[in-house]
């Protein structure tokens, strides 16, 4: 009976090896992904401060434009209003979640 206990015990032991990589693997892919949703609110909130810093860069020229003639004032507020629209929330969602699945 000791002699079928030892044969198993021995028998199981020599998978520890695998079965502590495969768990410390497992572990990693766990760790990673859980880090990818803060990567997401990470990107998106960036995304968010690029969005906002280059719509008002192209509002500054917009307006310039239309402070030395070039643009009616009309025409400026409507092309600064498109601009603005280009990148919308479902935008900088999508983007953000492909940033934070590409890191992961």
């Amino acid at each position: 009976m000791f002699r079928l206990f030892n044969a198993v015990s021995f028998g199981l032991g020599s998978w520890r090896t695998l079965i502590r990589r495969l768990g410390g693997l497992a572990l990693i892919v766990m760790g990673v992904h859980a880090a990818a949703d803060v990567l997401d609110n990470l990107a998106r909130d960036l995304l968010d401060h690029l969005d906002l810093v280059v719509d008002e860069g192209v509002a500054g020229v917009l307006g310039w434009l239309s402070s030395v003639g070039g643009l009616t004032p009309d025409a400026a507020v409507a092309s600064i209003d498109d601009f603005a629209s280009l990148v919308d929330l479902a935008e900088k969602d999508w983007l953000a979640l492909r940033l934070a699945f590409a890191t992961e």
